[in-house]
């Protein structure tokens, strides 16, 4: 409790000294406030994403929100604050109410030089973002994810950019299952674009220190690459490097490992539509206690269909690989969505979409399937101030 009241202090004071540094005039043309609503009633033929014994039900959320925008030639600002209620026909004892708040905000200390700051807390359960933007798949529970980061952006010439920063990131579950961990990462960036103004290569060393309840792990990587712009909307990014990780289990066992990391990723915009596919392969921590070895091919599409209907597609799978003897727990995952998003005026939109999602555990007979279809009303509003 200390240290979510700690972090949504640390959030408004984000906001109130960033507001401080702009004129009342710049306030007045650039701040936006965004409040909004939406009603969703869905179906989960399997809602904790078991092999055996599935639970299905009808559920209904309503999500409350509000964001603040805020832009200068010399200053940004980025908050929003949402609320998710959620409620079961049957399977009353999974009711929940998640939340989650946002800030970041960058300031130009000089022509050359640009400060960054950002922070966020969000409460959920295991099976909701966890699961779905990141692949880590554990029994549902409820958890807390807490986030800070501050970077400094610097522009050495016409071509060259620098940045440095340090980001922290803790996680804490409620069932003794599994294990709270932290991490920190220290990371700097330098990007050079050619002559051509189309190529830019990349040079990216990081620093990651994995803290749990049962082991610690010090991770070291240096991504390498380029990106190349074939049009304003085309462009493809290829990067790559080596990593050495050394982790210890309650100081009993040691072990240290190397490996390869990339990031590949293609993106292409049309004049009706959008693609971005990729590919990642990386070190990250996970409620066993120990850090996992992740890779992560996928693909999102859109398709504007009319002025007021719009579609999308999109595709992830996770192959999960524990850095620990227990392989029992190294798993794959995929999952497919599609939605239709109908403007019902300028300001309000209804959403239906469907999402099919499997686990198959590697070294086992058990693999789950799971379907969840939604249907979604928001209403929102924009007010200059």
């Amino acid at each position: 409790m200390r240290l979510l009241t700690e972090l949504i202090s640390s959030i408004v004071s984000i906001i109130l000294v960033f507001v401080a540094c702009l004129s009342g005039d710049a306030m007045a043309d650039q701040l936006s406030l965004i409040p909004s609503v939406s009603a969703r009633g869905a179906y989960d033929d399997n809602l904790l994403f078991t092999s055996r014994n599935e639970k299905s039900d009808f559920f209904t959320e309503i999500r409350p929100a509000l964001a603040i925008k805020q832009a200068t030639e010399n200053s940004s600002l980025n908050a929003a604050a949402e609320m998710n209620v959620k409620s079961f026909a049957d399977e009353t004892e999974l009711n929940t109410v998640d939340q989650e708040f946002t800030a970041d905000a960058g300031l130009r200390l000089h022509p050359r030089l640009k400060l960054n700051l950002g922070g966020s807390y969000l409460k959920d359960t295991t099976l909701n973002e966890e699961f779905k933007t990141e692949g880590l798949l554990l029994t549902r529970n409820d958890r807390k994810k807490y986030t800070g980061t501050t970077g400094l952006g610097w522009t050495a010439g016409e071509r060259t950019d620098l940045d440095f920063g340090v980001s922290y990131e803790d996680r804490d579950y409620k069932s003794p299952e599994f294990s709270d961990y932290y991490v920190t990462h220290v990371y700097g960036s330098m990007s050079h674009r050619l002559r051509n103004f189309r190529t830019a290569v990349f040079f990216q060393p990081s620093y990651y220190y994995y803290k749990s309840d049962i082991s610690k792990t010090w991770n070291y990587q240096a991504l390498a690459g380029v990106e190349h712009n074939f049009t304003e909307q085309s462009s493809l990014q290829i990067l790559a490097g080596p990593n050495f990780a050394h982790s210890e289990w309650f100081a009993i066992r040691e072990e240290s490992r190397s490996g390869w990391v990339a990031k590949i990723e293609v993106k292409k915009l049309y004049e009706r539509g959008s693609l971005r596919a990729g590919y990642t392969e990386d070190i990250t921590g996970s409620g066993y206690g120990e850090t996992v070895r992740r890779r992560h091919p996928y693909l999102s599409s859109s398709f504007r269909f009319s002025e007021r209907l719009r579609g999308g597609l999109d595709f992830n799978y996770f192959r999960i690989k524990t850095d620990s003897e227990e392989a029992l727990r190294n798993y794959e995952t995929y999952s497919a969505g599609a939605g239709l998003t109908y403007m019902l005026g300028e300001q309000a939109e209804v959403r239906l979409y469907y999402r099919h999602s499997e686990v198959d555990y590697l070294l086992s007979a058990r693999e789950a399937e799971r379907n969840m279809i939604y249907f979604q009303i928001k209403v929102y509003t924009i007010k200059e101030l």
